[in-house]
């Protein structure tokens, strides 16, 4: 993600798109590495091992700070078609004197006006749009009272918003120069490094290893565990909303909310799947049609889940009345993992070393995948078109689907870094984020393949689960503690935790 208000991060690399406001990319850095450091009062923060790799900091403060009003210093140099942008639309009075002034909010403009502030506000608002970027449209704020007040129409911001990060439900206000500045921050944080660290309510944690969690709204999830119990937990207060104690007669492996449909689904070593209706948590039907421990959910659509199982198959059926449609077989071990491609297809990782493709409608096998870094333990698709997945050997196999050829093919094989066995992969939009027994979470670009964050120190055992969102990474595992970084921490409520 790119800061386009931090001009001082500028950073020239030929990786960098032709955007005039991409000013810093994470992707461009070295991996920074972070520990996070227990206090004594239970809380942690987070120190960054290797500060020098990350660009310059010096001076991040000034971007949006009361000292400027929110302008862009005029002292950082700018790329030159912003100085053209600028120009055309600025029209400055001819004395030093009064250009300082002008400059410095102290009087308005009085003359030797540019004829576009002689347009309606309409019109100036659909020429700024034009512009396309945030920092052009400061740019061109500075140049006279008038336009700052031009460049700040609430419809101009949710555009620019919505351009360039992602549409809301919230109409036109002046919120959306507030969403925009936050979201420039929040983007820092995911650069440098820098979250917010804090752990769920440890008096009420799980009794023995937490082996999945699953998000239940924004700001909710459920976490299950080796103790038989499912607990939920607010992420907002960190404390324990509910706990369901035996809710399987073995260790719970997974767990899936399907959240239209208000349903739940868990995964069990005791060979079965359990549903739970929301927000009681009552229990509406077992599936008991796996061999061995289930160990992977994938909500389908609002009716169908696909669970796979250490009897080495895949079965697809319905959770409002256990119907089963398919049966996949052809795994020689334990599947350890199931993902979907996209409406048709799903794809499975299992023990013995491969993917397999599978078409939904048929149940039948398109494609199996070798992979060169042994069997496999967890398996992660970004894009529809690209699978990650890591294993005993801790390296990490990238395969992408050819566009031409419509095949898939290994893009490469590469040294995770982790130490141990990878035991878990999530991603969201352009991050892809791993965690395993060495107890360090990574995050990685997706589209670089390139690690960027490194947080060491954040468990004191085996991590067994990851969950990414738009601002958070939730880890749990061995230690029973679930841990969140938060990296939109007293930022707007809107970018909170975004799934």
């Amino acid at each position: 993600m790119n800061a386009p208000f931090l001009t001082f991060l500028s950073v020239s690399s030929p990786l960098l798109n032709d955007d005039p406001t991409i000013s810093y990319d994470y992707r461009l850095s070295t991996t920074t590495y972070v520990a996070i450091v227990p206090r004594k009062d239970g809380t942690a923060v987070t120190k960054c091992l290797n500060p020098s790799s990350s660009h310059a900091t010096r001076g991040r403060k000034r971007a949006f700070s009361s000292s400027n009003s929110g302008f862009l210093n005029p002292l950082i140099k700018q790329h030159p078609s912003l100085q053209k942008k600028s120009k055309l639309l600025s029209f400055w009075p001819a004395g030093t004197r009064e250009r300082k002034e002008m400059q410095m909010g102290l009087v308005g403009p009085q003359k030797n006006l540019s004829p576009l502030h002689k347009l309606p506000t309409e019109i100036l608002v659909r020429i700024l749009h034009h512009l396309g970027t945030a920092k052009s449209v400061l740019r061109v704020a500075q140049t006279s009272r008038h336009l700052y007040n031009i460049c700040h129409d609430h419809h101009l911001w949710y555009q620019l918003f919505s351009n360039r990060f992602f549409s809301l439900s919230l109409p036109p206000s002046n919120r959306y120069y507030q969403l925009y500045k936050d979201h420039v921050e929040l983007d820092r944080r995911w650069a440098q490094g820098e979250p917010h660290v804090f752990y769920m309510n440890d008096d009420e944690r799980h009794h023995d290893s937490i082996y999945s969690t699953a998000w239940i709204d924004t700001h909710t999830i459920a976490s299950v565990s080796r103790d038989r119990s499912i607990k939920v937990w607010d992420l907002n207060t960190r404390k324990c909303m509910f706990t369901r104690y035996d809710a399987h007669q073995a260790s719970i492996l997974c767990v899936v909310a399907m959240k239209k449909k208000a349903l739940v689904v868990t995964g069990s070593s005791d060979c079965t799947c359990t549903v739970w209706s929301l927000p009681d948590w009552n229990q509406i039907r077992q599936y008991s049609g796996h061999a061995h421990s289930v160990l992977s959910i994938l909500a389908l659509d609002d009716e169908m889940v696909a669970t796979v199982s250490r009897d080495t198959t895949i079965q697809v059926w319905r959770v409002t009345d256990g119907k089963v449609r398919h049966v996949l077989r052809g795994h020689a071990e334990a599947v350890n993992a199931i993902k979907r491609l996209d409406d048709q297809r799903i794809v499975s990782a299992s023990g013995d070393g491969t993917l397999k493709i599978w078409c939904l409608a048929t149940g039948t096998c398109l494609e199996t995948l070798t992979s060169d870094i042994g069997g496999l333990s967890c398996m992660q698709v970004t894009g529809s078109r690209t699978i990650w997945a890591g294993g005993l050997s801790s390296h990490i196999q990238v395969w992408e689907l050819e566009k031409k050829s419509n095949l898939w093919k290994t893009v490469t094989v590469m040294n995770s870094g982790h130490t141990d066995l990878l035991r878990t992969i999530d991603c969201f939009e352009d991050k892809v984020v791993t965690a395993g027994y060495d107890k360090v979470i990574k995050v990685w670009d997706s589209q670089t393949g390139k690690c960027v964050l490194n947080f060491q120190s954040g468990h004191g055992s085996k991590i067994f689960n990851v969950l990414l969102g738009r601002t958070t990474i939730i880890s749990a595992g061995h230690d029973r503690r679930i841990m969140v970084l938060d990296f939109a921490h007293q930022l707007s409520k809107e970018l909170v935790r975004m799934l």
